[in-house]
């Protein structure tokens, strides 16, 4: 019966975690520190008093180490390396906890300064945006509260018609149509908890950020999806089955 429980186990494990075959160019998982696991070789430089804690997760992510960043100057730096070649769509996702409902608007959660970002609009829901699309100043906000210090997966996605936007692995709200490249502005460098503008950093993130993805594709709905544990493997991830999950996931992010 045990060994027939294991099998189960590592069925389902494995169920979650193949899904995803688009090239990931960032992967921050912070369980060695601030190393990329995707095809990318930067590895994150921490600022100001960001630090990694270990948590134990909640709602429907398992427990791991995660970043946590006070909104006083804390971020993580990553510079340009990796996602320059990023031109014409892209997926950026997160998994983000606020902290004592302490979010302000704006408050950047994964972004490359305006070239693209993913940012918290009007203190409690999920934003994002690539420039130089078409129509001037597009981007696509989320309805969905996510400011209760309650783990939520954001993915916001740009794929040279739409932008789409998904909480805990449900499209959010409609796509908004737009067309045109991505902005390639050099002086607007890649960051997590913070903006980067020409050397300038602000609007600073509150709170917990883990399993931070950038992809040079759009990944679609079902892509989305596998990001996400269903409710009924919960209790994996919060036995030590989450540890196995993310292990596979950074295979899949260096396909």
């Amino acid at each position: 019966m045990k060994s027939v429980t294991i099998a189960v186990m590592l069925l389902v494990i494995v169920g979650l975690t193949t899904h995803v075959h688009a090239a990931t160019v960032a992967a921050y998982d912070f369980e060695n520190g601030y190393v990329n696991t995707g095809t990318g070789t930067v590895a994150g430089q921490a600022r100001g008093g960001a630090g990694i804690i270990f948590d134990a997760g909640g709602g429907l992510k398992g427990a791991s180490n995660v970043l946590l960043l006070d909104g006083s100057g804390d971020y993580v730096e990553v510079g340009n390396g990796d996602i320059g070649g990023i031109t014409s769509v892209i997926t950026v996702a997160a998994w983000v906890k606020s902290s004592a409902n302490n979010w302000s608007s704006h408050d950047s959660i994964v972004t490359r300064g305006y070239n693209w970002r993913l940012y918290v609009s009007g203190s409690k829901d999920g934003t994002f945006q690539a420039m130089d699309t078409t129509p001037s100043g597009s981007k696509v906000r989320g309805t969905v509260d996510i400011n209760d210090e309650q783990w939520h997966h954001l993915a916001g996605v740009y794929d040279g018609a739409f932008y789409t936007f998904y909480v805990d692995g449900v499209q959010d709200g409609a796509a908004v149509a737009a067309t045109g490249p991505i902005a390639q502005t050099l002086s607007h460098k890649f960051t997590i908890g913070a903006f980067e503008s020409s050397g300038a950093v602000s609007k600073y993130y509150t709170g917990l950020i883990d399993e931070v993805r950038v992809y040079d594709e759009a990944l679609g709905a079902a892509d989305i999806r596998a990001l996400v544990p269903e409710p009924a493997t919960i209790a994996l991830l919060l036995t030590g089955g989450g540890l196995l999950i993310r292990r596979r996931r950074r295979q899949e992010d260096k396909k």
